[in-house]
């Protein structure tokens, strides 16, 4: 895997001013495009970041479309729900759903 497959593939969610303490989620692009499908938020790119998560690694303009889509979707969900409710739902979802999808991921990204 070249250096340039390895590019930011991370959406953040943002530390809160009024809560300095808590840490920022860090979320791998597909994973979260896959997450937010589960609170109403389906993409396009769905099938593309679920193959990603699968381990095949999409081309690299693929790999930007998909980050865009997950900063865009997490906009619209902070907009939404607010910070603290979407990461209820990602800390509710991820053990039972999620999980295998971000180790895989995590391997992809470490070769």
């Amino acid at each position: 895997m070249s250096t340039e497959t390895k590019t930011v593939t991370k959406v953040e969610t943002e530390v809160k001013e009024n809560q300095p303490n808590e840490e920022a989620i860090i979320v791998e692009a597909p994973l979260f495009i896959l997450f937010a499908e589960y609170l109403g938020y389906v993409s396009i790119f769905n099938k593309m970041a679920e193959d990603w998560c699968d381990g095949k690694v999409p081309e690299i303009h693929i790999q930007k479309i998909i980050i865009l889509e997950a900063k865009c979707i997490l906009r619209q969900m902070k907009k939404d729900y607010g910070l603290d409710s979407i990461r209820e739902f990602y800390s509710m979802y991820y053990p039972i759903i999620f999980q295998e999808y971000d180790e895989k991921l995590a391997k992809l990204i470490k070769n």
